[in-house]
């Protein structure tokens, strides 16, 4: 019931990484759809520019991390 806050950031890399490496935008473009998706799960985070984490919410469920972080 924790939301994968820093998961789900990381497979929007991921993609970006493979499609940069491979050139493969087949593959982006059979998912952009489920990216955009992931992508715009964050936009009612942002503030000024940052990614606000919600407590008990990244790799740590249990740890009560809030506000900006340079992982994100």
């Amino acid at each position: 019931g924790t939301i994968a806050f820093d998961s789900n950031i990381l497979l929007i890399r991921a993609v970006y990484d493979y499609v940069l490496l491979t050139k493969d935008h087949s593959f982006l473009n059979n998912h952009l759809q489920k990216i955009e998706k992931i992508f715009n799960f964050y936009r009612s985070f942002r503030k000024e520019g940052h990614l606000l984490q919600p407590p008990y919410s990244d790799w740590q469920d249990s740890a009560n991390r809030t506000g900006i972080s340079l992982y994100m």
